[in-house]
């Protein structure tokens, strides 16, 4: 039913819009003095382009913004639809290694702007607090590259000697397998490490028994995605991990050696590189290296409108009946504690546990709901 002329103007639409000019105005004043921007125009050895996508209103917000940053900083700036870079990869310069993309997203959470960063098949780096689906986002992006590849068994990699490429526990066969059994239909794959990775996980292994090198993990990712959960959680640094994936990043070509014979190969690389944290991204890298992942998307902790939908959600799942006085309470027992998209699941999950221990049926009765949440936190 559409809204009469007194309930438009008390929306939350009507209010943003009216406070667009005096947000531009605040932000026009504050950018020349920030020092993330300084610290960009500074440190630029290149004058990089930078590309600024946004979907729908966003995509307003998009050339907005990138006049503003060409003004700021002087750097060629320019704004793309999200559907366009959908529809149309090829429409940044492949050639430019130096493109910057920036997507906006006035939620946080446009799913459009997802898919044009996947679309694009350039790095993307996932952050926030942690119970907010960076991990569960990652998994999905091989899904939207596409259809099954062929992978081939193995690679003559010249001097006598082979690298196995094909790994079951990696690559999920498809039906309609190929007539040369040189090659297999597989699933786009998904290689995932956390925080067990070694740098030397990136090197090929020689294997005595076949004689053969084994592939690194980035060479098994190839058509899919390569992603390193929880960066900053291994041995190695972050800066270290990236200082080896530049060069394929920027080339599509990995460059190995050899353990066995010390010879240097190259093989193609084209993986897509997903990496997601919940530390600061500031403490984890300094700008050079942030600028050099290409799509930086935020997962931000879920409004309590949000929150309240994932817990339908998994209240239905769970086949637990409703109580339209619970949510009072939980949202009682928050009092300042930040939301997390996985709560609702794991407090539901643990109410299903301490209905089971105690012998009775799953409700969300005051009683089951407040032991089920002191399983789920620590309480001071």
């Amino acid at each position: 039913m559409p809204l009469s002329e007194a309930q438009y103007a008390l929306s939350d639409t009507w209010k943003e819009i009216l406070g667009q000019g005096a947000v531009w105005q605040s932000v026009l004043r504050e950018l020349p003095q920030n020092k993330v921007v300084q610290q960009i125009a500074a440190s630029a050895s290149r004058r990089p382009s930078w590309l600024f996508v946004g979907c729908g209103t966003s995509y307003y917000l998009a050339e907005a913004a990138a006049n503003s940053w060409s003004q700021l900083t002087g750097e060629p700036a320019s704004a793309l639809p999200a559907s366009d870079l959908l529809l149309h990869r090829n429409l940044p310069r492949k050639d430019d290694s130096d493109l910057r993309a920036v997507v906006i997203s006035r939620s946080g959470k446009t799913s459009e702007a997802v898919r044009a960063a996947v679309n694009s098949r350039s790095s993307i780096f996932i952050y926030g607090a942690p119970g907010n689906g960076k991990t569960t986002l990652a998994r999905r992006i091989p899904s939207l590259l596409g259809g099954p590849i062929v992978v081939p068994v193995a690679l003559d990699i010249g001097g006598g000697e082979v690298m196995t490429i094909f790994d079951g526990s990696v690559h999920r066969l498809e039906t309609n397998q190929p007539a040369d059994r040189r090659w297999r239909r597989v699933a786009r794959p998904l290689v995932q490490v956390g925080g067990e990775f070694q740098r030397e996980m990136f090197d090929p292994t020689w294997e005595d028994g076949s004689r053969t090198y084994g592939a690194p993990l980035q060479v098994k990712a190839n058509g899919g995605v390569l992603l390193i959960d929880d960066l900053g959680r291994q041995r190695v640094s972050p800066k270290q991990i990236l200082d080896r994936l530049l060069v394929p990043l920027e080339q599509d070509t990995d460059y190995m050696n050899l353990s066995a014979t010390g010879r240097k190969v190259e093989v193609p690389f084209q993986a897509q590189l997903a990496l997601s944290t919940n530390l600061r991204p500031a403490e984890l890298l300094d700008e050079a290296y942030l600028r050099r992942l290409s799509y930086k998307v935020l997962m931000p902790d879920p409004t309590w409108d949000m929150w309240t939908r994932i817990f339908e959600r998994e209240r239905q799942r769970l086949s637990i009946p409703p109580d339209p006085n619970a949510l009072e309470m939980i949202s009682t027992l928050y009092s300042g504690r930040p939301l997390r998209g996985n709560h609702p699941r794991d407090l539901l999950e643990r109410l299903v546990d301490v209905s089971s221990a105690r012998g009775v049926r799953p409700q969300l009765t005051p009683d089951l709901v407040e032991a089920a949440w002191h399983t789920l936190f620590i309480t001071s």
